[in-house]
């Protein structure tokens, strides 16, 4: 979708650059300039890659030395801005041509370039959605901390479920989804302190996206055995993946030999629940944003399409 939109976009500053300054001053900016530096670009892009394939991960800014990694990512700033400024100069010369041409009706055309003549629109557009893509990630973050300041080290409550005689195990195969795979889920605490009970297997499913769109099936998962009645997989996503967690857990089964049966399998889920406090954190209005959020944010089950008849949810309340 980015080379569609780079291409229609080029292709509209191209021909509204041609109106202004003729076929002439364009070929010899296409040949002289464009065509030379590009073909360096990519040459030089595809060499790098026959000498050293680990580049593959950002080939173009791997092509400068380590002290020309910011000032090159100015200059790609500054082009982009350039090519957006040529895109929108390119409407308004478009609309004067198609006016001349009767496919527009006769319009008064005005070349704004101020921010207060129109430009502030986009700017709060953008201001509005970093600020809800920030409160959301540091609202995130902030939870993360409070449930890990109060957790229990895993290591820790497993050796003391096996040395204890008072645990009671049930029948059945309990997962829990979990964040940090090194602290005991908060689900499965409530489980203990409500139900007080164990089942005979428990699996903390501990998911990860990777920094790549897909990741293959062999690479899906990843099992370590801590006990004999606790086990912790971990299920890699690339971020353009749909995160299934049945099925990842029926791969995670075949290679701990154990038969797969949902029937038999519960899914614990934490449910918080959001308390506003003074103190530390974000400014207020953040954090009620931030609550606000997430109470219409999409279940757990529904995002990782677990069958709802199989999930448990447990209720905690979080101060932020």
């Amino acid at each position: 979708m980015g080379a569609v939109i780079l291409t229609v976009t080029g292709g509209e500053a191209l021909y509204a650059d041609m109106g202004h300054f003729g076929r002439l001053p364009i070929r010899l900016g296409w040949f002289i300039i464009v065509l030379p530096c590009l073909l360096l670009n990519y040459a030089g892009q595809g060499a790098l890659l026959l000498r050293n394939p680990s580049a593959i991960e950002n080939p173009f800014y791997l092509l400068v030395p380590e002290w020309g990694l910011y000032p090159m990512i100015a200059l790609a700033t500054a082009a982009a801005v350039i090519a957006s400024q040529a895109v929108i100069t390119g409407v308004f010369s478009m609309a004067n041509q198609a006016i001349q041409l009767r496919y527009l009706p006769r319009l008064t055309v005005h070349h704004t370039s101020d921010v207060e003549q129109g430009g502030w629109v986009p700017i709060l557009i953008g201001a509005i959605v970093f600020t809800i893509l920030m409160t959301w990630k540091t609202g995130r973050e902030i939870v993360f901390n409070r449930l890990e300041k109060d957790a229990l080290p895993l290591d820790l409550f497993i050796k003391s479920v096996s040395l204890s005689d008072e645990t009671q195990f049930v029948p059945g195969q309990a997962v829990f989804l979990t964040g940090n795979p090194n602290i005991v889920p908060h689900a499965m605490l409530h489980n203990i302190k409500h139900n007080k009970v164990l089942h005979e297997r428990n699996i903390m499913v501990t998911v990860i996206t990777r920094d790549v769109p897909y990741v293959p099936d062999q690479e899906r998962i990843r099992v370590e055995v801590l006990d004999k009645r606790f086990q912790r997989v971990f299920v890699y996503y690339g971020f353009k993946d749909q995160p299934d967690i049945p099925n990842a857990l029926e791969l995670a089964y075949k290679q701990l030999e154990v038969e797969f049966d949902m029937m038999h399998i519960s899914f614990f889920i934490s449910r918080d629940r959001l308390i506003h406090t003074v103190g530390d954190g974000m400014a207020p209005w953040r954090e009620k944003l931030f609550i606000s959020m997430q109470r219409n944010t999409s279940p757990v089950s529904d995002f990782y399409q677990i069958p709802p008849n199989r999930v448990v949810e447990m209720g905690s309340q979080i101060e932020i």
